[in-house]
């Protein structure tokens, strides 16, 4: 019991780690900071403003990416019939409250399936084998995460399951979930096979009411779907389920309406929210700022001058994020604190920067269930877990293990163990950069490189180190040597150099370990002696004068 309570402690910590730094945290500590607003208020509101952004930023916000995908559930033409669609591969805030509250295996089986219906609102058809690989399963595992949707008589809409949904039909995956909580199943159970948050399910259970209330106005099916971002087979389905309650007055659906339904006149659930569509769709920027700035004032308590400035904050922000983004496909932006940071900041206080990466790349499906290893996808996860990684570091931003398993949808330590099971490879992780943490010192990987006879271009490659950093190690690495030679204890090293004792003990352990081979004699001679040389050239030279590096670039 106590293994299991310090493991959901620490799966707590570390996903919430990773939510401190998304966009909606960082709107949020923002709106508190510099608005005024209560915690709570400035949630709900960077809740809202993810939606104003997207309306903004015609391209993907972070976390979303364009893909291809089938045009076509005929799965002969699925690699020849093909259209691209925007799909939210990474939703920081509510993959990490889910994975926090129902575990793994139920926020994958709810990632599998926001990409499945986003994928089908957008006219294309998922791919098994394409949806495992950016999952980072199998398509056997992703089988089994769907299964019990399945069961709870959910129609997925994938390449091979061509039967179309007739229209009123109640296998639509929010006809199900809202036929389900007015037969009075437990919300717990929903959430958990759903893979819902408490506002997801709130999010569904409105638009119901909303969607049964356009269609009593007599809106269209098609305006209605857009209005709410459905099908028209799913408000279809929706209403047919409701037909059946209202029309056998169910307390169920009435107790829901009563709480869900528009106020005032009937035009009301049209108020400052146009539908797409309508006669109102050409509604010039001005007039959506004044839409914009009248909920900022009504609803969150902002002064004008506060309103004009975070929604001019907002559309600075969606241009931003529209260049970071170069719009290519399998592109996606993910938040990563600076490499200038040190490994004390808090990420609450460090400098948080975007980060552009190229989360699916065509050569995955080498390395994935569409290569040779069909049910082996360990060779996939390390080459993004890789990738991502250098990608971000060139770009001047550290990811943690937590990020990445963020990113991957995998655990934490299998994230750990494929780092492992790689030594020769040095992943440029901000624990192993910044010396947090037990792992071994991205120093030691790279002063044991050098000692292995690779080239200084040859470690620069691996590792995505400069070559000063990597001469600042190797001249580090030579004064211990020089020091211990001398008799000094791992003490008084460590006070004559400033370094940590685990990276002075690294060191040693390190020399200890080369130092009785004679293979590796040549290079520890020649660390002993180009820190004896630099050393006298420092004591001669001026103070002035510009020093050289010791080491060649070759």
């Amino acid at each position: 019991m106590g293994k299991y309570r310090s493991y959901r402690e620490r799966i707590n910590f570390e996903t919430l780690s990773v939510e401190s730094k998304s966009l909606k945290s960082l709107l949020s500590r923002e709106l508190q900071n510099d608005y005024g607003l209560s915690k709570l208020e400035s949630d709900v509101l960077s809740l809202r403003s993810l939606i104003w952004l997207q309306d903004m930023n015609s391209g993907p916000l972070p976390g979303q990416l364009l893909k291809s995908v089938p045009a076509t559930p005929i799965k002969k033409y699925a690699l020849t019939k093909r259209t691209k669609v925007k799909l939210t591969v990474v939703d920081i805030n509510r993959d990490g409250e889910i994975w926090r509250e129902f575990g793994l295996a139920v926020m994958q089986r709810g990632r599998a399936l926001r990409l499945i219906y986003e994928t089908w609102r957008q006219g294309g058809w998922a791919s098994y084998s394409e949806l495992s690989s950016l999952l980072n399963v199998t398509p056997n595992a992703l089988s089994n995460r769907v299964r019990e949707l399945k069961e709870f008589g959910v129609w997925l809409p994938h390449v091979g399951n061509k039967n179309n949904v007739l229209a009123g039909s109640e296998s639509l995956f929010h006809s199900v979930i809202i036929k389900k909580f007015l037969d009075s199943e437990r919300t717990e159970n929903l959430r958990e096979v759903f893979s819902l948050t408490v506002s997801d399910l709130e999010l569904i259970l409105r638009n119901a009411v909303t969607i049964w209330d356009l269609q009593n106005e007599g809106c269209e099916i098609s305006k209605i779907s857009q209005f709410v971002g459905l099908r028209s087979e799913e408000v279809e389905s929706i209403l047919s389920v409701l037909k059946d309650y209202a029309f056998d007055r169910k307390k169920s659906w009435e107790d829901l309406y009563q709480c869900y339904r528009s106020k005032g006149d009937g035009a009301s659930v049209f108020s400052n929210s146009p539908i797409p569509g309508d006669s109102n769709e050409d509604k010039n920027l001005e007039d959506e700022n004044l839409d914009l700035l009248d909920i900022l004032e009504k609803e969150h308590g902002m002064s004008l001058i506060s309103g004009r400035i975070y929604l001019r904050r907002l559309r600075e922000l969606a241009d931003r994020l529209s260049i970071e983004n170069g719009k290519r496909e399998g592109e996606t932006i993910f938040f990563a604190i600076s490499s200038d940071e040190g490994p004390r900041t808090r990420l609450s206080e460090g400098k948080i920067i975007p980060v552009c990466l190229e989360y699916f790349s065509p050569d995955d499906l080498e390395h994935g269930p569409r290569g040779s290893h069909k049910n082996r996808v360990s060779d996939l996860k390390f080459a993004r877990i890789l990738r991502y990684t250098t990608q971000t570091h060139e770009q001047r931003g550290l990811l943690s293990i937590p990020d990445l398993a963020m990113l991957m949808g995998i655990g934490i330590d299998a994230i750990r163990r494929l780092i492992k099971s790689n030594p020769q490879i040095v992943v440029p992780t901000r624990g192993l950069i910044k010396d947090i943490g037990r792992s071994v010192s991205h120093k030691c990987k790279i002063v044991e490189l050098y000692l292995q006879m690779y080239t200084e271009t040859e470690i620069l490659e691996r590792t995505g180190h400069c070559y000063e950093s990597i001469e600042a190690y190797l001249k580090e690495f030579a004064r211990v040597v020089t020091l211990v030679n001398e008799g000094l204890n791992d003490v008084m090293i460590r006070r004559v150099t400033g370094r940590s004792m685990s990276l002075v003990r690294a060191y040693l352990d390190l020399y200890q370990k080369y130092d009785n081979n004679p293979d590796y004699a040549f290079r520890i001679a020649h660390l002993r002696n180009v820190f004896a040389r630099e050393d006298a050239e420092q004591k001669a030279a001026p103070s002035n004068e510009k020093k050289k590096l010791p080491f060649s670039h070759t």
